[in-house]
């Protein structure tokens, strides 16, 4: 199934979660009923040391995705993640992917 035709698998850091429509989420407990965290393992980070990625932080992120099975990465950067072998999507991108609907202001 496409991303269109499915619910996504994302990865994202939590300053993406206000664009995509989060911001009213006061508590960062509650946090955790939009998204489940990752945990980064030391392959993730032997990966990402020898990645092509132009920051070591971003390589993590794609590493971690990679062996997650993540379906894409949500980022505000998406030009950070150029060489990435994952979508990436910024906020605006992955709302209009899985609603069919572009954001407006």
């Amino acid at each position: 199934a496409s991303l269109e035709q499915k619910q996504p698998r994302a990865f994202t850091t939590l300053p993406i979660a206000k664009p995509i429509g989060m911001g009213n989420v006061k508590n960062p407990e509650n946090i955790m009923q939009f998204f489940t965290v990752l945990d980064t393992t030391a392959i993730d980070i032997q990966k990402a040391i020898s990645s092509a990625s132009s920051g070591f932080e971003d390589a993590v992120r794609i590493e971690t995705a990679i062996r997650s099975k993540i379906d894409c990465i949500g980022t505000q950067n998406a030009c950070d993640y150029r060489k990435a072998t994952i979508p990436v999507f910024t906020p605006e991108e992955f709302i209009q992917r899985i609603t069919g609907e572009t954001k407006t202001s």
